[in-house]
């Protein structure tokens, strides 16, 4: 035998193939929830900071509007509902007066769109000026434009409703200003799911003192209120009226089933 000859390297057999590859299978079956939570949560992070840059722009709007309110448009008392998607000549609309942030260049289209509610190819961000636009509804699916909620600026027609201003220095600290969207058709009984933004888990919320946290309840405004449902006035039932019934009522609209629209 020459000194130089090498013993053969000996192959795999099959069975160590399919071990081996086994191995890397289960490795990867349990990366990919790892690697998905880290997204998500890095998702919730910019979803969080959009929010308090809006609610940036909103405190700035109220420090320079005259009466020292949050934007609200055009207010119909003699009507109790509440518009969205529609334009500014249609009273008590809560979209219209939620992009008076963009026309008055307070904040960018792009604010409103959460990363995880999988921002969608649209038109409205980058074409005509937004000055000669009236509302995020341009086009449909009206959730491509639009992907947080606001607290419905207008009150009711009750007594113990008209007196609603939004004005943050008379809101509590802990009023539930914004969130990630609100959507009434899942609704069942009573109870309000989560936003539809995080897969149902929880919604980031801003407050009327500026900071933003995430919740994984809807009952997380001033004194545990549920921000996507009004709270019913003392001795009434629970309706599904969309007006605030009292100063710290959040009620974050719009919301998926507005007159049956996306």
């Amino acid at each position: 035998m020459s000194r130089n000859a090498r013993p053969r390297a000996q192959a795999f057999t099959l069975v160590e193939l399919l071990v081996v590859i086994g191995i890397i299978l289960v490795l990867i079956s349990m990366l990919i929830p790892v690697l998905a939570a880290t997204w998500e949560r890095a998702r919730r992070t910019q979803c969080a900071s959009n929010l308090h840059q809006i609610g940036i722009a909103l405190h700035n709007y109220a420090s320079t509007d005259k009466r020292g309110m949050y934007p609200r448009t055009v207010y119909e008392p003699d009507y109790p509902g509440v518009y969205a998607f529609e334009g500014p000549t249609t009273g008590n609309n809560v979209t219209s007066a939620l992009y008076l942030l963009v026309r008055q260049r307070l904040a960018t289209a792009d604010l409103f769109l959460c990363p995880s509610a999988g921002r969608k190819p649209t038109t409205f961000i980058s074409s005509s000026p937004v000055s000669l636009r009236e509302d995020f509804g341009w086009e449909s699916p009206y959730s491509n434009t639009l992907q947080y909620s606001y607290a419905n600026p207008y009150p009711g027609t009750h007594e113990q409703e008209a007196n609603y201003r939004p004005i943050p220095s008379v809101l509590a600290p802990d009023f539930a200003l914004a969130a990630d969207r609100n959507d009434l058709w899942a609704w069942t009984g009573q109870h309000a799911p989560n936003s539809p933004n995080h897969d149902w888990k929880g919604q980031n919320v801003l407050y009327n003192d500026g900071h933003v946290a995430w919740s994984d309840t809807v009952l997380c405004g001033h004194n545990g209120d549920n921000i996507f449902r009004r709270d019913p006035p003392a001795g009434s039932t629970p309706g599904w009226g969309l007006t605030p019934s009292h100063r710290n009522d959040s009620i974050l609209v719009p919301a998926d089933m507005h007159w049956g629209r996306d």
